[in-house]
């Protein structure tokens, strides 16, 4: 009986078949638990993507509309809490839009210093995707947020000055008779005398008492 026992013993440790099936099957539920993750996490960023572009819109809406309260004469602390007022309307509608559970959301407008030269928009945005695969690992929602800021300056403006020089030959010789013939002798033209090649080596050569 002792012999019979292990002979089996002998043939099953020299059996390979189905060596595999174990491995496979413990390597496919890592696969699959991967795959399930990725989905729901692609899920998730898309719609946190969604979140921030929706915060983006709301910040700079708020600091452009504050600028235009301010600009239509009212005090700054009347137009950050009706820019306020008027930011939280138009991010109750966006939000609306999302595709995800938006858990809360908030706005607030910010005047940075004493002077009130500057003023801050701050929107945050906070959601979460209902899990689709992953469930069976525990997670039944992946949270995300997004968040933006915006700001808007006073009284630092640029302005940015152009001059346009005409150096044509025509604005190089005065408009006296004289100079007018002078003109006329060197390019043969006394008036809007456009001529590219009329350099001021040509000038000195119609300017020169042998052509006077």
């Amino acid at each position: 009986m002792y012999t019979g026992i292990k002979n089996r013993i002998q043939a099953l440790k020299g059996n390979i078949k189905g060596s595999i099936a174990i491995p496979f099957a413990l390597l496919a539920t890592l696969i699959l638990a991967a795959i399930s993750v990725g989905i729901d996490m692609s899920f998730a960023y898309n719609k946190r993507d969604q979140s921030q572009l929706v915060a983006d819109e709301v910040s700079l809406f708020a600091v452009t509309t504050f600028r235009k309260y301010v600009a239509d004469g009212m005090s700054k602390n009347q137009a950050r809490k009706r820019a306020e007022t008027d930011a939280r309307k138009f991010l109750t509608a966006r939000t609306k839009s999302l595709d995800g559970t938006t858990e809360k959301f908030s706005i607030k407008i910010n005047i940075v210093d004493r002077e009130a030269k500057v003023v801050k928009a701050n929107v945050n945005i906070s959601g979460k995707h209902e899990s689709y695969m992953t469930h069976a690992m525990g997670f039944d929602n992946i949270d995300y947020t997004a968040d933006s800021e915006s700001t808007i300056s006073f009284g630092q403006g640029k302005y940015e000055f152009i001059f346009l020089v005409d150096v044509s030959p025509s604005m190089g010789i005065g408009a006296s008779n004289r100079d007018r013939q002078i003109m006329q002798r060197a390019i043969g033209c006394q008036f809007a005398c456009h001529e590219p090649w009329y350099s001021s080596v040509s000038r000195a050569k119609a300017q020169s008492p042998s052509h006077d």
